[in-house]
């Protein structure tokens, strides 16, 4: 799913950051699209097989050149963490 060109490392405990080079928040939402398709297939062919479904929070943010490089990871958590929030009010 990523480019050639991308970046992409476990962060954390289960959370993983994918580093866009070169791109702008159009190529970033086209990713994304890739990986929930991708994620929406495995969970139709295979989470009766492993009985288990899976699921992803995305939160997104834009490196300008000069600016803080941690305040960007912070923006992109807080606005992953927003849409995991959105994500269990829809399911209840």
């Amino acid at each position: 799913t990523a480019r050639k060109s991308d970046i992409v490392f476990r962060y954390g405990g289960d959370e993983f950051l994918i580093v866009l080079t070169n791109s702008d928040c159009d190529t970033a939402a086209a990713m994304v699209q890739r990986i929930l398709d991708g994620v929406e297939d495995w969970n139709k062919n295979n989470s009766g097989t492993f009985g288990c479904k899976l699921s992803f929070s995305v939160g997104c943010s834009t490196y300008e050149k000069g600016s803080d490089v941690l305040e960007t990871l912070k923006e992109a958590d807080a606005r992953m963490y927003q849409n995991k929030k959105e994500k269990k009010h829809e399911r209840n």
